[in-house]
């Protein structure tokens, strides 16, 4: 079995990829419920670039934050040293030359079919010196999404510390390295990065219009490749394109709700963990919702065209998104997942440092960037792959139990203010005025609200206000 395709695959969570979390990742839990003990995924021997949690936790106490910030700036330009300035490709520490799941965060769908770990490590390499030469924290973070995407790319297509002239993998793209070396199963998962970030984390007006000409430009040519695998891969399983409006990341700031045929939604939202501050209308959101099953659909007629001997299937990541989207719907038995303690659903991540809470307070399906998966989220999509397995090859499985990862039982204390301290500074941007809603507060009244918890807690107050002439 293979896997090639975007961060969903390559096990990214919160913005960050390191050899832990590709372990975790949903085609690795696929593999060991199939019982295929020979699956190797990239050992990434340190984060690829971004830190995220880490990061965070040494926010804590804020009190530190000047100390800390200079401290992660010197970590950002230590890791574009390591991953990006060497003489050769950084080395995998098992040795490998060669990975079972290719996939990798920030993938676009033309990747598949046009990016090689030579040309990443060209990209890599110019935007490091650029990165570098300016010395300061804008030249440091001007390119690093992109930076990110290249230095893990070289290393999971090629990791060969010398990216030499005999590495049969250097000059190949994903879909090459699977035709070379013709897995019986391959597992995919694309099209995120084409237009969907746009949507959820932006909330672009254009994003939607966006998705759809970048499938209809991209895809043709990935349906193409793929259907032309060797005969010997003899089953494709395609996940398809989530549902905006069950995404973490776009949270409602209305009480007010209506329904719908994909279920209710409110009456309007707002991008939290963001690249860019956007609100919806409900009803636009519901609209976004259609025209994204509608591209599902697009694609499945794609295959249908070109898939002559019926070995690609469909996972139908939408519809499992929307059955279990208890932000829009209300908790139910069927949307919540309790793990450890904690209720897990697809609410935007929230950390509570009170005593006794766990440090958890809310989400537990997404990580902090709203998008990316957790341990949890990890184990559902694993789920939802390997019933298409089972369904189309009739073998047996063992279906990966949910469990929680380092961010979902230890969450850094720093996330109970820096994710609406983040969202109110991308507001005040925007230039959005602030209207409070039973669902939301502002930065200041969330920590000051919490500082009165934790002063009643110590007995410190009463909780209760002052009598009067006291």
């Amino acid at each position: 079995m293979m896997a090639i395709g975007d961060s969903l695959y390559n096990g990214m969570r919160s913005a960050t990829i390191d050899g832990q979390k590709t372990q975790g990742s949903p085609p690795a839990l696929i593999a060991r419920s199939l019982g295929i003990t020979s699956f190797s995924v990239p050992d990434l021997p340190r984060p690829v670039l971004v830190d995220l949690e880490n990061w965070l936790e040494r926010l804590s106490p804020i009190v530190g934050v000047p100390l800390a910030v200079a401290t992660i700036i010197g970590d950002l330009r230590e890791s574009i040293r390591f991953w990006a300035t060497g003489p050769a490709n950084v080395p995998s520490p098992s040795g490998a030359r060669a990975f079972h799941n290719i996939a990798f965060a920030g993938a676009t769908i033309e990747d598949m079919y046009q990016l090689t770990a030579e040309k990443a490590d060209a990209c890599a390499r110019k935007l490091a010196a650029d990165a570098l030469a300016g010395g300061g924290l804008t030249s440091l973070v001007a390119n690093i999404g992109t930076l990110l995407i290249m230095a893990n790319a070289r290393f999971t297509l090629a990791p060969d510390p010398e990216l030499s002239e005999a590495n049969p993998f250097r000059r190949r793209t994903s879909l090459e390295i699977v035709a070379m070396r013709q897995p019986r199963r391959l597992l995919v998962s694309i099209g995120h990065n084409n237009g969907l970030v746009d949507i959820a984390l932006r909330a672009d007006p254009a994003g939607a219009t966006h998705l759809a000409n970048e499938l209809e430009a991209r895809y043709p040519e990935l349906v193409c490749q793929l259907c032309a695998l060797p005969a010997a891969v003899e089953a494709i399983y395609v996940n398809l394109l989530p549902a905006p409006s069950a995404v973490s990341s776009l949270m409602p700031t209305s009480t007010k709700a209506f329904d719908t045929d994909l279920g209710r939604y409110f009456e309007s939202y707002e991008t939290l963990m963001c690249y860019r501050y956007g609100t919806y209308r409900g009803e636009r959101l519901h609209e976004i919702d259609l025209e994204v099953q509608a591209l599902n659909q697009r694609i499945i007629d794609l295959f249908k065209v070109r898939d002559t001997i019926g070995r690609v299937h469909f996972i139908d990541v939408f519809g499992r998104m929307k059955g279990i989207d208890s932000k829009n719907n209300g908790r139910n038995a069927g949307n919540t997942f309790i793990v450890d303690g904690r209720t897990c659903t697809n609410e935007m991540f929230q950390a509570n440092p009170l005593p006794g809470s766990l440090g958890f307070k809310a989400g537990g399906l997404e990580g902090l960037d709203g998008i990316h998966l957790t341990a949890v989220g990890n184990a559902l999509l694993a789920r939802w792959v390997l019933e298409a397995i089972a369904e189309k090859e009739g073998v047996a499985i063992t279906q990966p139990a949910p469990v929680t990862d380092s961010l979902i039982r230890n969450p850094p204390n720093a996330w109970s203010w820096a994710l609406f301290a983040y969202r109110d500074i991308m507001r005040a941007q925007a230039g959005k005025p602030h209207n409070r809603s039973a669902l939301e507060v502002t930065a200041v009244q969330h920590s000051v609200d919490i500082a009165a918890k934790v002063m009643s807690r110590m007995s410190l107050t009463s909780g209760k206000p002052p009598e009067p002439g006291v």
